[in-house]
This record gives C-alpha cells, structure tokens and sequence, in this order.
C-alpha cells in the first residue's frame, strides 16, 4: 500500500528527500522504514503505520521497523500488539534487553501480569530505576492476584459465590497465568449468570489473554449486557479494537457511555483514539470537551489540544534563520544550588557564556535566590521557594519568578550550548513567551529552556497557582508532584488556553514561539554526576 504524504508535507526537505527516493525504489524497504520514521516524528501516526507495515511485508529484516511500530501501538493504547510487536524485535535482535523490557511494560499495561515477568526474566543487565519500577508494578499485580485466588478459592462451592466473585476469581485465574482453571471456571459462571455482565467481563479478558482479541469483540456482539459492568466493558472493548487496527470501532464502543460519567482514563483512550486515526480536528473538539468539564490541575487535555494543533501544522514555531542581534538587554540566567559547582556542570554553565559573549549571564545559587525572592517578591514566595522539596523543584519555582522580574531566558544547567541564542531573543520582540515542544506525545512544553518577557502575565499565573497549591499542600501535608506543579505540566496548562483563545498561527504567535527542537540550540549531558543520585535527579526522587 503506498504510503499518502500531502501538500504541505511535501515542502518539508527531508519528507520530499524520502519520496523521491521511495518513487525511485520502491522495493527498498530501508526507504519505507526511513518514510515511517520521518512520518512518525511528524505525528503521522496512521500513515507511519502503512510504510513500516510495508517495510515489513518486503522483508525488512532489521529490528527497527518493528521497534517503531510499538512505539505506534503504545500511543493508541493498543498494548497486546505492542507487546507481540516488540517480543518480535527482541528476538531479531538476539535478545535486546531494551527491547525485552518495552514488551514486558506492554504486558504489564495490558493487565498480563504473568506474561510481563517472563519478559522481565529475559532481561540481562541489572535493571535502572524506572525499569525496576515497571518490574514491581508487575509484581505488585501478581501478588495481588494471588491473594485473591487465596481469599476466594476456598469459598468456590455451588451457591456460595456470587457474581462478581466469580468474575474476579476468573480475572484472578488469567492473571497468574492458570488458564485451563480460568476457562472452566467461566464456562460454570455463565451457566451459572446468564447474560451478568462482570462474568461476561473476565471471560473476554480470558480471550484476550489467549491472544485473540477480535474473538473477545465476537463475545461482546453475542451478549450484549445492560448490567453496571457496561462501562468497564465498553472501555475494555474500545481496546480490543485498537488490538484489531480499528479505530472508528474503538470510538464508537466508548461513545456507548455518556462522556458525562467518563473517568479520567476514558478521555485518556479516546483521545489516544483520534490521535493515532490522524484526525486532528476530533481531537480538538474532543479535548476542548474535556478542558470544558471545568477547572482542574490535570495537564493531559491541553497536551492533546497541543498534539492536535501540532499535526494539523497550525502551530507558531521558531524562525531559526532570524540571525538579528537582541534588543533590550535580555540575558541568560541559570541555577545551581551550590555556591561552587561539580566541575562538570561548570563546563555545561560556561558554554553559554561562551557561545553568547555580548549577552548577559547570570547564575544562581541557594543563598542568592533566597535574596532575589526576598527582595522582590517577599515572605510568602521564600515561604514556596523553601517547600519545594527539591532542588529541581526549587529551579522550576525560581525561573518563574526571575523571568517575570527581568525577561530573557532560562537554561538548565545539564544543558551545553551549542548555538547562539539570538533566535530565541529575538522572538520575545512577537511573543509573550518562547517554549521548547517536547517530542514526546501527546506533546507538551518542556521548562528545561524558557524565554519571556519581564512582566508575563503568562508567567504571574503560574506563580499564583504553584503559591496558592504549595500552600495548601502545607496546610494539608502533603506533597505537590516536581512534573506536573512547577514543571512542564504547569507550563503547558498555563500556555495552552491562551493559545486557543488566539486560535490562529499568527494571532497565537503573540502569546508563544515554539522551538521544536532544543538541540538546535543545546546538547543535553546525561552523563552528568549528579544526575545519578536521588538527590540532584529529581525521576530518582
């Protein structure tokens, strides 16, 4: 199937590139594989779909097609196919142990707890943090289901279980891998509960199991249910069909429940749903639903309105070739919390002193910050500044507060310079703010490099939410999330209903230029010492 790129596409060098060599070779998978690859970064998830598929189909014999079709799986929530894609590249790559790991977290999403572990066991090297993670959540779930097996198979007698027992006792059965048991046990279950639908529930999750998810959809059409179970049944059947390749059916099943008595998960899949279809204006409207339910502290809906507006090519990016120099006396300020730091984090910092000599450079530590905080903003932001409980944490409350105060911009201090920042300057002369789009999707604004000019209001609401929630949290005893409270959460919830109001490019350019790509201008160091403590890395916190 040949592999549709449209007009605008088209004027993008490296997809034009990519087509004329596909025009001109045809059977050269490696080509469909490069067409994929270049279209998945573009949030062409569908039509990515098609050329790895037909990289595949002519005999690509590398693991990379396989490796970027998982990832595809991953973002439509189709976590069976996920795993089986990535169980397939682990084994052409000889056993990748990245490879194994991507399978066994696609497992352990799909609710295949067993299944997950033997994948974890195939793993050679000791695992990382996040790795390890993944590994206890699914030992988490295994313990979890053998628990209920213990508090429930003594009471498995004729007339003493009810229906939802039996349900969870099957779902229980699956998990830890006793099929045959799971089986009979649901044959005796719907004899027993004609037409229940928990019952009709856990033995669809048996089919899926058994690797057959189009056979757990047939179940569903067979025995159409009315019980309270509708809606883990309607969710659950809106990912067998992404398991199936069917989008519009995933949708529809999910459209059976009235998006009133959606859970946060609900709007996650459906929107996961229009993403991966390529249909950005659904996924407008429907993340523009979800934002409209009313206010909350939740990042994921304006993250798929940017994904939407990002595929639809409507969003106001970075002018790289703009070579004006800065007006203004805009500079750089970054921030270490020591007075002196490590060696190699000096280096990182003195690059962009290097790279920018006539721009001015500031950097930050503890004791400095305090005074700045003090000085012009008072007792209750060093009140914030003090509880946030990392370092990390304190360095995403303090750009907000210095940008607000002076403009220009912050960089982390694991970043290196590796071009002037002129660009980035000079767009602050349009815009509001500069933000860095993350590559990830759905996408987001990354903090790890910010512009502003002084007295954003963009910025004076973020520092009145982190004020007012970092208070609470102490009021309350608890503790606020580094990601979503003051870092790139709170950034892109802050940016984002601005930018809908704007509604065009240009008229959205007044609040935000979008970098797309950071390394235009920095080359992150994940080498750095402190990066592999709890304390300087706040993922390890």
């Amino acid at each position: 199937m040949a592999t549709r790129v449209d007009a605008r596409e088209m004027e993008d060098p490296q997809l034009a590139a990519c087509v004329a060599g596909l025009a001109a070779d045809p059977g050269n998978s490696g080509r469909h594989v490069a067409l994929g690859r270049l279209l998945l970064e573009r949030s062409a998830y569908g039509r990515a779909r098609i050329a790895l598929t037909d990289a595949i189909a002519l005999g690509h014999h590398d693991a990379e097609a396989h490796v970027l079709l998982g990832n595809i799986h991953r973002m439509s929530g189709a976590f069976l196919t996920e795993a089986r894609t990535f169980d397939t590249a682990a084994r052409m790559s000889g056993g990748h142990d990245e490879w194994e790991f991507r399978a066994a977290a696609a497992y352990c999403n799909a609710g295949l707890p067993d299944l997950a572990m033997q994948r974890f066991a195939r793993v050679r090297r000791v695992l990382p943090d996040w790795w390890a993670g993944e590994r206890a959540r699914a030992e988490g779930m295994l313990a979890a289901a053998h628990a209920t097996l213990r508090r429930l198979m003594p009471a498995l007698r004729p007339g003493r279980m009810s229906a939802g027992e039996v349900a969870t006792l099957i779902i229980a059965l699956t998990s830890v891998g006793r099929l045959g048991w799971a089986e009979r046990l649901a044959d005796w279950g719907e004899a027993r509960f004609e037409g229940h639908g928990s019952v009709l529930f856990a033995r669809m999750r048996l089919v899926y199991r058994q690797g057959d998810p189009e056979a757990a959809l047939r179940l569903l059409a067979r025995h159409p249910v009315t019980h309270p179970a509708t809606q883990a049944i309607v969710e659950f059947a809106s990912k067998l069909a992404m398991d199936c390749g069917d989008p519009d059916r995933a949708s529809a099943y999910l459209e059976r429940w009235p998006r009133a008595r959606w859970s946060h998960g609900t709007w996650i899949q459906a929107c996961r749903i229009r993403m991966v279809a390529e249909d950005p204006d659904g996924l407008i409207a429907l993340s523009r639903s979800w934002m409209g339910l009313g206010p909350s502290f939740d990042s994921m809906p304006h993250r798929f309105w940017l994904e939407a507006v990002r595929a639809a090519g409507r969003l106001p990016f970075l002018a790289k070739e703009d070579a004006r120099r800065p007006s203004g006396g805009l500079g750089v300020m970054q921030f270490w919390d020591a007075p002196t730091p490590p060696d190699d984090v000096a280096v990182a910092l003195a690059s962009w002193r290097a790279v920018n000599p006539d721009v001015p450079h500031t950097v930050l530590h503890l004791d400095s910050a305090r005074d700045f905080i003090g000085g012009a903003y008072g007792d209750v932001a060093l009140r914030v500044f003090d509880r946030c409980h990392h370092a990390a944490m304190k360095a995403d409350y303090l750009r907000l507060l210095w940008l607000h105060t002076h403009g220009g911009l912050y960089v982390d201090a694991d970043e290196h310079c590796v071009a002037p920042v002129d660009p980035l300057l000079n767009a602050l002369e349009d815009s509001e703010i500069v933000v860095v789009l993350a590559g990830d999707s759905p996408g987001y604004f990354n903090n790890c490099l910010i512009g502003a000019r002084p007295g954003s209001p963009l910025l004076a609401a973020a520092i009145a939410e982190v004020n007012e929630r970092t208070l609470a949290a102490e009021a309350n005893n608890t503790r606020l999330n580094i990601w979503n409270d003051t870092g790139p959460g709170l950034l892109t919830r802050t940016v984002i209903p601005n930018m809908m109001r704007a509604a065009t490019p240009q008229r959205m350019r007044t609040v935000a230029t979008l970098a797309p790509n950071l390394r235009d201008f920095a080359r992150n160091d994940p080498d750095l010492a402190y990066k592999l403590t709890p304390s300087g890395n706040w993922r390890l916190s």
